[in-house]
């Protein structure tokens, strides 16, 4: 059951830090005594990899818990922004092409990072992030004026 949705080979940025994270999580699944699978997530159960309704199951919990340290911390603003939206999994993939965008990559570098093989997978976030950054331009240098 393969659950991955397009194989593609995809650049690693900060290497040291995410072999190091490779391994300690390496070091985590191999006690899973019986599992004999390349896959990054494995189950307990079955020994092999996990289905995507478990890896949205098991995020979920993770955004839960975020959100319950966001709302502790006194972020309430943080919170009632993060829980008036809503968001999965997908949201490592749109917050890594906004810091890639705001580190000033053009839109085909910004492809290329991301593994996308089409421009246009990319530029919906390029887009949508210049016109927001535009705006806040915009709204900045209002502000000066008054």
């Amino acid at each position: 059951d393969n659950q991955v949705k397009t194989q593609r080979d995809q650049v690693v940025l900060c290497p040291s830090l995410i072999k190091k994270l490779y391994e300690e999580h390496k070091k985590v699944t191999s006690k899973i005594k019986g599992a004999n699978t390349p896959a990054l997530f494995i189950s307990s159960g079955t020994k092999g990899s996990i289905t995507g309704k478990t890896y949205s199951r098991r995020f979920e919990k993770v955004k839960d818990a975020f959100l319950e340290s966001v709302l502790k911390s006194g972020n309430q603003q943080d919170y009632l922004l993060l829980t008036s939206n809503t968001w999965s999994t997908h949201i490592g993939r749109g917050i890594f092409t906004n810091i890639l965008l705001d580190l000033g990559l053009s839109a085909t570098q910004v492809a290329l990072a991301r593994g996308d093989r089409n421009i246009n997978s990319a530029l919906h976030y390029v887009d949508e992030h210049t016109m927001l950054s535009t705006v806040q331009d915009a709204i900045n240098n209002f502000r000066i004026l008054l």
